[in-house]
């Protein structure tokens, strides 16, 4: 797949393994859209790799649609997501509310779904491309911070399997 001139977008693309995703696609050509709600550590990761930023917190539908109403403008060009925004609301389950294991659900999980259905068209638009989102086996440890992050991360995989076949039919 020629990246060159593509559009990926990342979210939680400020640091860690989503900045590292976002230097090696701004390295292959891409022009790369950090999406973060860390704005400071977003907008620096944006600038040193040449990119851009959009603050956005996908775990709400707002949030998710800013960062891809970005990553297509200009239209035609987007050629990659990396659904890596991940993290939990504390307190944790089972002493959470409903609330704020709803927030964690929202952001490991929904967050990803919302996003592959909203860059489906407009990847298919540009020629193809690539979904990648990061999931972890961490969430099989007793590890509370992972498991919780992770139990969510865990849904994904089954979640996007009937894409393969929607592309290929």
């Amino acid at each position: 797949m020629d990246l060159d001139g593509k559009t990926a977008l990342v979210t939680g693309g400020a640091a860690g393994i989503g900045a590292g995703f976002a230097e090696r696609l701004a390295a292959e050509g891409m022009d790369v859209i950090v999406a973060d709600s860390d704005q400071e550590a977003g907008a620096a990761t944006a600038r040193r790799i040449g990119g851009s930023f959009v603050p956005a917190d996908v775990a709400t539908t707002a949030g998710v649609r800013a960062a891809v109403d970005a990553a297509c403008r200009p239209p035609g060009r987007l050629g990659v997501l990396v659904a890596n925004a991940r993290g939990a609301a504390t307190p944790s389950f089972p002493a959470a509310e409903p609330e704020r294991w709803g927030y964690t659900l929202d952001l490991n999980l929904r967050a990803v779904m919302l996003a592959t259905q909203l860059v489906l068209d407009p990847m298919a638009g540009a020629g193809g491309g690539a979904i990648i989102t990061v999931a972890s086996v961490a969430g099989l440890a007793d590890d509370t911070l992972a498991g919780r992050i992770m139990v969510c991360r865990g849904g994904e995989p089954s979640r996007l399997l009937p894409l393969v076949d929607w592309q290929t039919a």
